[in-house]
């Protein structure tokens, strides 16, 4: 019987995807049939091939769904046992995202982090040293004031407003933003401080560009345009970058009191529960979290392995920014583990966007996403 898989790749990842699929399908002798369904749709389609029974038996899922689906008992608590041998050599905020209520929901198939990144151009214009990008968020001001040129429309910083995106800020300032239970920590010194620090970048000081209003050039899109000179990006756009000979350089979120810290993005591997291929699900499973796969997913596309030992397989001279993700990934907080994530982003892109505008005080601020998001998490 074949072992049904749904998949979200792009293209360049699903060639690689399907290699490591053959290798698996030689030695196990298991036939896989594949689906590639688009990645922004594929949650409404895995909800509504559920109740008509027509799910498959592996999907591929950001992490954030994949709360959602265990909380409603759609997916297949996996047998730690099964797996005892390969989990312990997993990067740890990766494998903490994959529990949720203390069971093991999926496998990280792929990870990723929010990254420094800056160009150098315009580092090197301003006499700025392109090997060292600022380390903490005083220098970062610094950096960031010296390469705002408001005459020519260029700013140290383009920001985005999304939870996700502001982790890092959170992180670095020493607030984890919800506790162990996932209940919200909005009204907590370290959060208002951060948050204000991120509003400063852009009234006060005016190092930022204003890249997170409706109708402005994002980040991605006014990095490349050299209209900022410093961004939050991932791992994802080093490739674009590189084929345009894009003069880049990426650095680890600089540090705050608490440190440097990074938020976890990704996907996962689950399987779900009305399957009767699991045993053969879990193998494939296994296959995917394997040293020599993951090593060979991070060789061909430049992305983070999830799997400690796939480092000993990797090619550093190819892949010259794998050393600086690597060293990212250990700076890596595990997801909040939120069933509810994509409604508690809405609430906080609304509340904190008119915090990051001036027309709403820090105390207010705070005091309804404390109390909206307290709602949403039952």
């Amino acid at each position: 019987e074949e072992l049904s898989i749904w998949v979200s790749y792009n293209d360049e990842e699903f060639r690689v995807f399907s290699e490591i699929v053959k290798e698996f399908e030689n030695r196990e002798k298991i036939k896989l049939n594949i689906q590639r369904i688009p990645f922004e749709g594929m949650f409404e389609k895995i909800l509504t091939s559920v109740i008509g029974g027509q799910n498959p038996d592996i999907a591929r899922l950001d992490i954030a769904q994949v709360y959602l689906l265990a909380k409603k008992g759609i997916l297949l608590p996996l047998d730690t046992t099964h797996f005892k041998d390969i989990l312990k050599d997993i990067f740890e905020a990766p494998l903490k995202s994959s529990y949720y209520e203390g069971k093991l929901y999926g496998v990280p198939d792929q990870v990723t982090c929010i990254l420094l990144f800056y160009n150098k151009k315009l580092f090197k214009e301003k006499g700025l040293d392109t090997l060292k990008p600022p380390s903490s968020w005083d220098e970062f001001l610094i950096y960031a004031k010296k390469l705002t040129d408001e005459k020519r429309g260029i700013y140290g910083f383009g920001m985005r407003n999304t939870l996700w995106w502001d982790l890092p800020f959170f992180y670095t300032f020493g607030s984890e933003v919800f506790d162990e239970k996932g209940n919200p920590e909005f009204l907590d010194e370290k959060f208002k401080k951060a948050l204000n620090f991120k509003k400063d970048l852009y009234l006060k000081h005016k190092v930022e560009g204003g890249a997170f209003l409706e109708g402005s050039i994002n980040p991605d899109m006014g990095f490349i345009n050299g209209k900022y000179a410093m961004i939050f990006s991932g791992p994802w756009k080093i490739k674009a970058l590189q084929e345009i000979n894009f003069p880049f350089g990426i650095a680890l979120i600089p540090e705050g009191e608490a440190g440097s810290f990074t938020s976890l993005g990704g996907t996962q591997m689950v399987v779900f529960k009305n399957t009767k291929n699991s045993e053969r699900a879990i193998k494939f499973l296994k296959h995917i979290i394997s040293p020599e796969v993951q090593a060979k997913w991070a060789n061909a596309l430049g992305q983070i392995p999830v799997n400690k030992k796939a480092i000993n397989y990797i090619d550093f001279e190819k892949n010259k920014f794998m050393k600086i993700l690597i060293e990212a990934i250990k700076k890596t907080k595990p997801r909040p583990q939120i069933a509810e994530y994509p409604e508690v982003e809405r609430i906080y892109i609304q509340e904190v966007s008119l915090f990051l505008k001036g027309e709403r005080n820090i105390e207010e601020t705070v005091k309804n996403l404390q109390e909206r998001i307290q709602k949403v998490i039952k």
